[in-house]
Parts: structure tokens; sequence; C-alpha cells
């Protein structure tokens, strides 16, 4: 179909991963939220468009809704970019992997699209190269389908926005002879919130709290973990000031946890590294470095796929790239006083 890897257009595996990384009770409060409810119950063409900060779990949440409608026995096609991955990270590679499910669920080729690809091969193109032509193809297949939901996760992280956003806004505005019901998930960065504007999607953003009881479950099930170390105070304590960010509290979790170090003063060492204050300072780097240019942004992309190193560049591009003043830089530190004082990595033995 497009010339790509074919295990790169087939996310079962990435479903399945997501599956088992999400605990029961995640996700769960979108499926009674209003405007999911009127999108799914809607017979008639629909755009939903969930958006969140970055390492809220829009990718697990996601997964969430592809799990949920299948268990109702709807049809489902999913495609997640990732800009940190060649293939996936491409406009097209969206329609040459929704085609090729719709295909699956289908059963055979439309005539149209048979006719489309004689054309593609008559000039020498023997792969789904040019959008005009991959449009086509999913417009194709989506008109004889009955109904069928198409969930595309992440389009904040595809290479050229512009390019995807133009292709999705003439798919979405095909008339068909079904239903189609689209699900994007995204930040909310200008363009997208535009293109979606212009389609009349539905939006959804979580309320406030919403994430943090996610999180609070997760970690929660964590309890094993927990136990050895003794430190749920802390625990509520450091994931409480990441502003409801999934990535975070998990960085915080680990190193409370002791993962990768030996004694307690690696892990009071490793709290001073990633300061709960910094958090502020990442979201804010985040709205800035989206005016920014392509090169900065897509250096920003590439760090942000790293856990490690993530905060530690948004902490110094904060400075760089913005008018942060010194003493807000100087409150994120305080955070780790708090740590130092509990009797908790003092009193631990060592590893």
């Amino acid at each position: 179909m497009g010339g790509e890897e074919p295990s790169k257009l087939d996310f079962r595996p990435d479903l399945s991963e997501s599956r088992t990384i999400r605990r029961e009770g995640t996700c769960s409060w979108i499926f009674n939220q209003p405007t999911f409810e009127s999108w799914y119950e809607a017979n008639t063409n629909t755009v939903a468009w969930y958006n969140a900060p970055p390492g809220s779990g829009k990718t697990i949440l996601s997964s969430a809704v592809v799990h949920h409608l299948e268990a109702q026995n709807c049809q489902v096609v999913y495609f997640r970019y990732s800009f940190d991955d060649n293939t996936r990270k491409k406009p097209l590679s969206a329609l040459r992997s929704i085609a090729l499910q719709l295909r699956r669920i289908k059963g055979h080729i439309p005539d149209q699209v048979l006719v489309d690809y004689q054309k593609e091969v008559d000039h020498h193109a023997y792969h789904l190269q040019d959008s005009e032509t991959a449009a086509k193809v999913v417009e194709a297949f989506i008109k004889q389908s009955p109904r069928v939901h198409i969930i595309v996760d992440g389009l904040d992280e595809c290479s050229d926005i512009g390019k995807v956003l133009e292709i999705f806004r003439r798919l979405v505005t095909f008339s068909t002879y079904g239903v189609t019901k689209w699900f994007f998930t995204s930040r909310d960065e200008p363009s997208i919130r535009s293109a979606m504007k212009e389609v009349n999607a539905m939006e959804i953003c979580p309320s406030r709290g919403i994430i943090m009881n996610d999180i609070a479950i997760y970690l929660d099930s964590q309890g094993e973990k927990m136990a050895v170390r003794k430190c749920a105070s802390c625990v509520r304590y450091w994931t409480a000031a990441s502003e409801e960010n999934f990535l975070y509290s998990k960085l915080m979790f680990d190193i409370l946890c002791g993962e990768g170090v030996t004694c307690s003063d690696e892990i009071h060492e490793e709290l001073q590294k990633f300061p709960p204050g910094l958090k502020g300072c990442y979201m804010r780097c985040i709205e800035n470095i989206t005016h920014r240019p392509e090169r900065e942004r897509e250096l920003a992309r590439y760090v942000s796929h790293q856990p490690q190193k993530v905060l530690v560049f948004f902490f110094l591009i904060s400075f760089i790239k913005t008018n942060l003043r010194l003493n807000g830089a100087c409150s994120t530190t305080s955070y780790c006083q708090r740590t130092a004082q509990c009797s908790c990595y003092h009193d631990r033995p060592t590893l």
C-alpha cells in the first residue's frame, strides 16, 4: 500500500501494550462524559477532539476508547502519530494504515480503489505516495462502510501538522452512505484548534481533578512497590505537585521507590534533579515553543520522548527562550527541602 514496513502500520501490538499499562478504573470517566456520549450516540458523521496537556495520558486514553468501542461490537480503526518514528510521523502513514484496516473490515477492495491504483501504476508509482490519491482511497473505503469509528491519536506529533490537518479536514467532511465517527487527540495547539473549529468538532477536555484521580488509581495499583519503601506520604506530596501530569508523576514515583538507585541519598539526589515546581516551567515552555521556528519545535518533540531528559531540557530552555524571572526558578528548588526533612529517607536502610 505505501512501501512502509508493514509492522509500522499495524497498531494491534501497541493497543495490546497500552491495555496492559492501563489500570482498571482509569480513563473510564470519559465514557460518561456528556460530549463523548453525544458523539457516540449520534447517527450522523461526527468529529470529537480530545485535547489535554503533554504527559497527561492521551495515548492510553485513546486506546481505552478503542477497547470500549470494540466491547460494544463497533468497527474501529486506530492510528497513532509518533514524532520519534520515521514512518509514524508522516502525514500519509495514517491514510495508509486506515485504508489497510478498512480493507480488513470490508473484506474486499472497492472498484474505485482499483481504478486509482492502476492510474498510479501507469505513472510508475507502485506505492501510495500522493496525498490526493491516498485520500481518495480512504474515501472509497469509508463510503462503503455502514458505520465505522476512526481514532487518530497524537495529531500534534505529525511531522507536517499543516498537511495532516488539510488531509483530515477533507476526510471528515466527505459525504458517506453510512456513518463515520472521527475521534482525534492532541495537545491544544492553535492550528489544531482552528481546524477542529472549522469541522465543528465536539471538544472534550478533562475537568480539573479528573487526571489526578486516574494518577491516584495508578499509584494505588502499585501498592506492593510502595509497601517496600513505606513512603506513601512522600508519594502523595510529590505527585500532588505534578499538575495532573502522568509522566511526571511516574518519574517521581519511580524515584521515590528507589528504581535505578542504591540508597536513600541517591533518591534524594534524583528528586533534586526533578523538582515539582519545574512542572510550571515545563508547561509555560510548551506554550512558548509552539510559536518557535520548526527546527526548535522538532528538537522539543524529540527530547519530549526521553523522560530522563525532558524536564531538564524544558527547565533550561525556559531561561533561554522565555522571560521567566529568576525568583520563579528559585522557587522550584524549595520543594526539595520538604523531602530532605522526611524521616523515611534518613531512616531507610541502604539497599
